[in-house]
C-alpha cells in the first residue's frame, strides 16, 4: 500500500511557536490524523498485515519528526481493528517523549459495545497516553432533534469504558457548537456566532441571551431548559414567522456543568473545536 499525507500546507511554524512557551513547557501541537478514501478492502488488508501497520506508523512518525510535532491525534473508526498500527506508533512516539491520543466513538448502543468495551479500553490504555471520546451529536441520527450531548450518556460513556485506574486518561468531548432540526432536511451545525445572530431576530423572551454579561446565561429563563439532558434550546423562527428548526446549543451553564462531571471524575477534556465557540466561554476551562 501506498500512504500520502494531505495537509501539510496547512503546518503553520510562526504560529505553532505562539501556541507553545517553550519556557514554561505549556501547550503541545499534536495534529490529527484520519485514515480517509480507504476502501473496504484497503482496510482488511492493512489491519491484517504487521508489515503495513508498521509501515504507515513509521511515516506518521517521520512527519511528527519532520515538523517537530509533540506527539499526534489518530482519528480511525474503531481503534479496537488497529491496534499493532498504534502499539507501533506509540512505541515510535514514545522514544521520544512524544503524546499519542486515539479518539473514539461514542457508545451509543448495543452493537457499539462489540467494537469498544472496557476490556479493549484497558488493553489499549497500557500503550495509549489519552482517548478522546465523541461524547456528541447524540442526536444527530434523528431529524426531529434532541440534545447534543445528554449529561446521564456522558456519565454512562465515562462509566461504561473505564476504570479508576485508567480513567484519567479519558477526554471527554464537549461541543463548543449548537445543531438546528427540522424534518424536512438533515441536521445542520451552528457555530455560535450564528445562534446568536438568529437570536437577536427570536422573540422577546431571549434578550437577556444577547446581554454581554455572561453570567446571565446561568439562569433558568432565558432559554427552555431540558433538565434531563442540561441543555438549552430554543425555537428558530425567521423574520416572516416561518419555523427554521429548533436549535439545541451549549451555554455557559451546560459547559459549566460538564466542566464540573469531568471534574468529580476525574477526566479530561476535549474540545470540538476551538473557534465554534463564544470567547468569554473559555474562562470555564
Amino acid at each position: 500500500m501506498q500512504f500520502d499525507f494531505d495537509g501539510e500546507h496547512d503546518v503553520d511554524q510562526g504560529w505553532m511557536k505562539e501556541v507553545k512557551d517553550e519556557a514554561t513547557n505549556m501547550g503541545k501541537i499534536l495534529p490529527r490524523f484520519q485514515l480517509r478514501g480507504w476502501t473496504s478492502e484497503d482496510l482488511r488488508v492493512f489491519v491484517k498485515s504487521a508489515e503495513e501497520s508498521n509501515l504507515l506508523a513509521n511515516e506518521i512518525n517521520n512527519q511528527v519528526e519532520k515538523y517537530k510535532f509533540d506527539g499526534v491525534v489518530i482519528e480511525c473508526g474503531y481503534p479496537a481493528f488497529f491496534q499493532k498500527f498504534l502499539a507501533d506508533l506509540s512505541e515510535l512516539l514514545h522514544k521520544e517523549g512524544r503524546q499519542l491520543i486515539v479518539v473514539l466513538p461514542s457508545v451509543m448502543n448495543e452493537e457499539h459495545k462489540q467494537f469498544m468495551n472496557p476490556d479493549i479500553y484497558d488493553t489499549m490504555s497500557k500503550y495509549i497516553d489519552r482517548f478522546s471520546i465523541m461524547t456528541y451529536d447524540y442526536s444527530s441520527h434523528d431529524p426531529n432533534g434532541g440534545p447534543n450531548a445528554p449529561i446521564e450518556w456522558i456519565m454512562d460513556n465515562i462509566e461504561y469504558l473505564t476504570n479508576q485506574k485508567n480513567r484519567h486518561q479519558l477526554l471527554v468531548g464537549i461541543n463548543m457548537y449548537a445543531m438546528s432540526y427540522l424534518h424536512t432536511r438533515a441536521p445542520e451545525p451552528l457555530v455560535l456566532k450564528t445562534v446568536i445572530d438568529k437570536l437577536i431576530d427570536q422573540p422577546s423572551e431571549y434578550d437577556e441571551l444577547l446581554e454581554e454579561e455572561p453570567q446571565l446565561m446561568t439562569e433558568e429563563d432565558e432559554l427552555n431548559w431540558d433538565t434531563d439532558s442540561q441543555e438549552a434550546w430554543f425555537i428558530d423562527i425567521d423574520e416572516d414567522g416561518v419555523r427554521q428548526g429548533t436549535v439545541w446549543t451549549p451555554t455557559y451553564r451546560s459547559i459549566r456543568n460538564r466542566v464540573r462531571l469531568a471534574e468529580d471524575y476525574n477526566v479530561g477534556l476535549a474540545l470540538w473545536e476551538v473557534g465554534q465557540g463564544l470567547d468569554y466561554l473559555y474562562d470555564l476551562f
